[in-house]
């Protein structure tokens, strides 16, 4: 027995209180995660961990004392073994759950990104859809076809609506109708053909707007943190994050 207080640096008188601190003040210094190609850390972490059980565990320390007394048999070794096995095996598994719990609760919106960047998402994605519902400018332009069915007029460029893809509408007058803030063309109409109203152009950016407010839900969701699990946490940042790519990538190819 007294072989364990010198494993562990303290006197045999020592409580169980000094021995719990002992150990800690070790484990933390010979920690195997801490050492990882050090193999005597290793060997140095199960002992004090050997130690730490038998010295607090008075069962343990009677059998000790009956081994003592005995003949140390291969079973014997065997035994103590698989005692320090057990104990290794519960202090990693207990350091993993240590580090779960850490996961678990990280806030939602500090993953990733700090959490002053999901009002940024908040603000920008606001913007285009309050561009959407406020009161539509109209223009009234001579049209000009440029190449692949692209439409330029009144600084505004679409592409022709696949509703009359056998018009020509080059050089013809017409009504544009635009959002207000970032002049996205949400229709037209053609003063030379009546019939044809409120076109919608081709690949229309005004299309797209329910992307932006699944930013917002998300963001919100982001902020209020009432999701536990850290793989949903990580899976709803990720929405975040291909959605915003996606809306910009449409908005890209609506003008491109």
């Amino acid at each position: 027995m007294p072989k364990y207080y010198e494993i562990l640096g303290v006197s045999e008188s020592a409580t169980p209180k000094e021995i719990k601190a002992a150990y800690r003040r070790l484990a933390k210094k010979y920690h195997p995660d801490l050492n990882p190609d050090n193999p005597q850390a290793e060997e140095m972490f199960v002992k004090i961990t050997e130690a730490h059980n038998m010295l607090l565990d008075p069962k343990k320390q009677k059998k000790s004392q009956s081994y003592r007394r005995q003949t140390v048999t291969e079973e014997d070794l065997r035994n103590a073994a698989r005692e320090r096995a057990k104990a290794y095996a519960k202090m990693r598994y207990a350091e993993f759950q240590r580090q779960c719990n850490a996961y678990e609760a990280t806030p939602m919106h500090k993953i990733l990104w700090p959490k002053w960047v999901n009002f940024l998402f908040i603000a920008a994605a606001l913007i285009f859809v309050v561009d959407n519902f406020l009161p539509k400018e109209h223009h009234h332009c001579t049209f000009e076809s440029v190449n692949n069915n692209r439409v330029h007029a009144c600084d505004y460029t679409f592409l022709q609506s696949e509703s009359h893809p056998e018009l020509s509408i080059d050089q013809e007058n017409g009504m544009v109708e635009c959002t207000p803030i970032f002049g996205f063309v949400n229709s037209y109409s053609i003063d030379l053909y009546p019939e044809y109203e409120r076109l919608k152009p081709a690949r229309c950016e005004t299309g797209y707007i329910f992307v932006p407010i699944i930013i917002i839900i998300l963001s919100i969701i982001v902020l209020r943190n009432k999701t536990k699990k850290f793989e949903n946490k990580l899976l709803i940042k990720a929405v975040m994050i291909i959605c915003t790519i996606s809306y910009g990538l449409a908005i890209m190819g609506a003008f491109l």
